[in-house]
Order: C-alpha cells, then sequence, then structure tokens
C-alpha cells in the first residue's frame, strides 16, 4: 500500500483485512451498474474510496484484458457478475497469479450457490453480500438445503430461492384468503401484506411499495462437507431497499446507474 494510503488502514473489513481502497469490475449493463454503485456509494460513505472501475460486456469470453488493467496497488478487488461470468472471472484471475495478490469481494450473485460447483479452491475466503446463503442456520432453510441436495445434488442459492420463496408468498396469501383467489382484489392485498416468518431466508414481508424487507447476509466461501458453500459471517436484519437512508431522500436521487453516485476518487 503507498504511503499516501496509510491514513485509510483502519477501515475493517468483515474478512478482517484492511479494504480502504478498492477496485471494481461489473457486468457492463443495468444490474452491473446497480450493483457496483450500491457496493461504491456505502463503501465510500464508510470511509473507503474507488480508485478504478472496469466494465466488461455480459458475453465476454476472456478477461485478461481487464485483469491486467487492475491497478496493483489496490487493497481489493470488488466483482459485480450474472449467471456463470463469475466463475470464469475467478478461473482466469487465478491464472494470473492474482488471487494470492488481492483479495475478492463479490455481489451476490458473482458467487451464488448455483456457480460455485463450477469454481476450484481459489473461491475459498471469498466475501461477499446478499439476501440469501445456504449457510443459513435456521431450520426451515437446513431442511430445504437437505431436501434440494437429495433432489438435485447442489445447494439452492439466487436463482432457486427467488422461486421459492415467491412460492411460499403465494402459499401464505392462499391461506389468509381461505383459498378464496377469484376475488382478485382481496388476494392482491393479502398478498402485499404478506408475512413469513419461518422462511428459510429468516423473516420476510413487502414494503409499503411492494419490495421486499429482509435479513442481508455478509457470506465467506468455505469447504464444507467437501464442497464450497456460502457461511454466514454477519448478518443485517430488517433491511428494506432504502438501507439507512430517508425514503424521500432516496427516492429523490438518481437511479443507480453507471455514473451515479459519480466516482469523484478515480486515479489515473
Amino acid at each position: 500500500m503507498s504511503q499516501k494510503r496509510q491514513k485509510f488502514v483502519d477501515l475493517q473489513s468483515p474478512a478482517g483485512g484492511c479494504f480502504g481502497y478498492n477496485a471494481v469490475i461489473g457486468d457492463d449493463f443495468a444490474f452491473g451498474h446497480e450493483t457496483v454503485a450500491g457496493f461504491q456509494r456505502t463503501f465510500e460513505e464508510g470511509g473507503g474510496k474507488i480508485v478504478q472501475k472496469l466494465w466488461s460486456p455480459l458475453n465476454v469470453t476472456d478477461y485478461g484484458p481487464y485483469i491486467v488493467q487492475i491497478q496493483p496497488n489496490v487493497d481489493a478487488v470488488y466483482v459485480a457478475f450474472a449467471g456463470g461470468n463469475g466463475a470464469k472471472f475467478l478461473k482466469q484471475y487465478n491464472e494470473y497469479g492474482m488471487i494470492k495478490k488481492l483479495p475478492l469481494l463479490g455481489s451476490m450473485t458473482a458467487f451464488d450457490e448455483g456457480i460455485l460447483p463450477s469454481m476450484g479452491p481459489e473461491a475459498v475466503g471469498v466475501i461477499s453480500s446478499g439476501w440469501y446463503a445456504a449457510g443459513i442456520n435456521n431450520p426451515a432453510n437446513l431442511r430445504l438445503v437437505k431436501e434440494m441436495n437429495a433432489t438435485y445434488k447442489m445447494d439452492p442459492g439466487y436463482y432457486s430461492m427467488g422461486a421459492y420463496n415467491a412460492g411460499l408468498m403465494l402459499e401464505q396469501a392462499l391461506k389468509d384468503t381461505k383459498g378464496n383467489i377469484e376475488n382478485k382484489q382481496q388476494f392482491m392485498a393479502a398478498l402485499k401484506t404478506v408475512q413469513i416468518n419461518n422462511d428459510p431466508l429468516g423473516k420476510f414481508k413487502l414494503d409499503a411499495l411492494g419490495n421486499p424487507v429482509m435479513d442481508v447476509y455478509i457470506r465467506k466461501v468455505q469447504q464444507v462437507n467437501g464442497k464450497l458453500s456460502n457461511t454466514v459471517i454477519k448478518t443485517y436484519p430488517n433491511v428494506t431497499q432504502f438501507w439507512t437512508y430517508k425514503t424521500s431522500d432516496f427516492l429523490a436521487n438518481p437511479v443507480y446507474s453507471r455514473d451515479y453516485p459519480p466516482a469523484n476518487n478515480l486515479e489515473k
């Protein structure tokens, strides 16, 4: 770390490292833009700086041209990928010898349970965040993981858990309306006020605008029972779409994008 960056070494990561200056790389479409923007905003509000941003096409096959651009004196690299891009990136990042030099932080989908089986031991120790992890220790999730392993030979993750949770919401609304789905107004009202307390995710409900209020987990990839798994190392309970921001202020700002919030700390 360069001398000019010493004053930021007190910014502690969940992994116990000091990630004061980060580079980010994400898929160059709305999902990647918004994910990176959310990370950038809270990371910089916590005292860190995003000093480099790289964007790769969604269908990229070779991450080498992007990996070689990563500044060698950053403290870590945050990645925001969808689909199988996380596995492709990690493989090449390791082949370039980077995994031992610069730790990786990631979005939920970059290290999803659905693609962890495609990753090697280089994934161990990667920190990511998300609203689900196969390692959540509650009875409903332990049962779901056991049953999904038995039936499909894999852990539930972002994509399967999203569909499963939607089914739980529909089931609860049907129970609350005694199955009277023909009364659409009543059924929609019940759906909007669904609260599930024994969800594999933890507690779950919708806010007044129809967006979920749920726990968010800081996850660490570890070897569990001979396979890679996301284990929970920290939980933020009852997180809304507005995080800690005032609702009116958040909605008054532009939508997260490639250019918002502005990246004022980029280094050339």
